[in-house]
């Protein structure tokens, strides 16, 4: 039952950080409609991908609470780079900081594996190179050097638009196709004890 809990207040934690992170973008576009304009492009922008990185964190957290991760053929390395510890080691800082995009498609095939979705992506589609895009767009404004890294056109915030719905699509994917594996277990396994 211990691991219910666990996974309880992760859930619960990851619920209250979403909905706040949603409420921000919300509040944003609501801002963007009445007076679209650079500012408010990039504060959306922003705030797009802190939601995008909390998703990340809270699956790469609901991996980590699975506890047998060995199944998922990770090499120590990649095991290190993603958790930032190696199996059966004390917590290290990891050697390297992981590229944002790499850790989304990291993030997104394992917990794919761990909630038997088994959603495979492809890192040559349309959507992810346009997910490229946008993380290019999103460390420019993030990082600026220079006073016109920090514009943001219409372009590139339709860019980041579409690679939010797309990673949330990948998410709504991954969901629903563990909803259909444990109806598909469940009702396996209520045929094998004569349940109707």
């Amino acid at each position: 039952m211990k691991q219910f809990t666990v996974f309880d207040e992760l859930n619960n934690d990851f619920l209250e950080l979403n909905n706040e992170l949603n409420n921000e973008i919300n509040l944003i576009t609501d801002l963007l409609h009445e007076n679209d304009n650079s500012t408010w492009r990039r504060l959306y922008i922003k705030s797009v991908f802190s939601n995008i990185d909390a998703h990340l964190s809270f699956m790469k957290a609901h991996i980590a609470k699975v506890g047998d991760i060995d199944h998922l053929g990770l090499s120590a390395e990649e095991e290190e780079r993603i958790f930032g510890k190696k199996s059966g080691t004390k917590r290290n800082k990891p050697k390297r900081v992981t590229p944002f995009k790499e850790n989304i498609f990291f993030a997104l095939e394992l917990y794919s594996q761990i909630n038997y979705a088994f959603i495979s992506l492809d890192r040559q589609s349309s959507e992810w190179r346009n997910m490229g895009t946008a993380i290019e767009i999103r460390n420019r404004i993030t990082h600026p050097s220079r006073s016109s890294d920090i514009g943001v056109s219409k372009s590139e915030l339709d860019i980041c638009k579409n690679a939010y719905s797309d990673f949330y699509s990948t998410v709504f994917e991954i969901h629903k196709a563990n909803v259909i594996a444990l109806n598909n277990l469940s009702n396996s396994l209520s045929k094998q004890i004569g349940i109707k």
